[in-house]
């Protein structure tokens, strides 16, 4: 997956972003806002070196959640907060000319290019096209022509997460439905680092450098072309089977899917 880094949209004000609730889901949104742990959020991913999962900031921003026993909608709910957080830390830190990568397996802050760079984040090597942009705009042009929309599902994510309304929108079942593949990286974040520890694969690859190497693994591996034991080929099958039903259901998708969240 790819994205256009383009300057971080102005947060809504707060009384657009509270418009249409009732006042008590204003007062218990606030109240989970509050709850958070916001500046120790703040100061774990100006901190990372290296992308972080989502479970690692979750500990942080609710250090008492229990992600292995909690139900699917305080899970969610957890979820929202953590993003609609890091979403307005994504527009501080723009200004700070620092883009953040905001998704479930890899939430990173990165430098902005040079003036004149091109804005063209490719999110498998967590960093942006080291080509100069087209004269007045901000992608080169190999990326203009490849991804004319690049920004648009970025766009979508982010306003979903900023609106107060979606922590409000989802019920027990449909939180289930829309955590989906973040569910089970949540709750399984130790297998995947080691899958993807057992591939030879940074955290960041994605689906094809997956099969890539599993095919690789494979030829050298497996006892029917030859390996003397099958072991090895046991552990990478495992670590292949988890990435590929994982991977795939990586996006958590904003509300098209689920239905539009509303007062």
């Amino acid at each position: 997956m790819s994205t256009i880094a383009s300057p971080a949209p102005a947060t809504p004000a707060a009384d657009v972003l509270l418009a249409g609730l009732t006042g008590g889901q204003v007062a218990e949104f606030r109240q989970a806002l509050a709850a958070m742990h916001q500046n120790g959020v703040a100061a774990a991913v100006r901190a990372l070196r290296a992308p972080a999962f989502e479970s690692q900031l979750l500990e942080v921003a609710f250090p008492e959640l229990e992600v292995l026993s909690c139900s699917a909608l305080t899970l969610y709910r957890s979820h929202f907060l953590l993003f609609h957080e890091l979403y307005k830390l994504q527009e501080r830190l723009h200004g700070q000319g620092i883009y953040l990568h905001v998704h479930c397996m890899r939430i990173f802050p990165v430098p902005y290019p040079a003036p004149g760079g091109c804005r063209h984040f490719e999110e498998p090597l967590m960093g942006f096209c080291p080509s100069p942009a087209r004269p007045g705009e901000s992608l080169c042009t190999f990326h203009r022509e490849r991804c004319p929309d690049g920004q648009i599902d970025t766009l979508s994510a982010r306003y979903f997460y900023l609106d107060p309304r979606n922590f409000f929108g989802l019920d027990a079942e449909t939180a289930e439905a829309f955590l989906n593949g973040a569910w089970e990286i949540l709750r399984h974040s130790d297998d995947l680092r080691r899958a993807f520890q057992t591939l030879g694969l940074p955290e960041t690859a994605g689906l094809p450098a997956v099969k890539t190497r599993f095919r690789e693994l494979a030829r050298r591996h497996h006892p029917d072309l030859g390996a003397p034991v099958a072991g090895p080929f046991v552990e990478i099958n495992r670590a292949y089977t988890l990435l590929m039903r994982v991977l795939p259901r990586l996006r958590l998708h904003p509300p098209a899917e689920v239905g539009r969240a509303g007062p």
